[in-house]
């Protein structure tokens, strides 16, 4: 360990790894959910009783004629956080 942070470059060269991690964390999750939230938004919607007895492609169509695109990513923000804290805990 202080073989590896001896040096002002080492230190600069890990914060810049860590960094460049995070990001690319962010990243590859934010483009993921932009598939994965509407898929979870439409199965939780066909599975609830909110929409009654209807198939996957009937709560879509009532999301988006109610909702429109936006309502397919309600909780996209809190879906990523959510994702990027589970990737970057040791």
């Amino acid at each position: 360990y202080h073989r590896l942070f001896s040096s002002p470059i080492s230190i600069a060269r890990a914060r810049t790894h860590l960094t460049r991690h995070v990001a690319l964390t962010v990243a590859v999750h934010q483009a993921a959910c932009l598939i994965r939230v509407p898929t979870e938004v439409v199965k939780t919607r066909s599975q609830t009783s909110s929409y009654g007895s209807t198939s996957s492609l009937g709560a879509a169509r009532i999301v988006l004629a109610n909702e429109g695109l936006r309502g397919f990513y309600r909780g996209f923000g809190v879906t990523v956080m959510r994702e990027v804290r589970a990737h970057l805990e040791p």
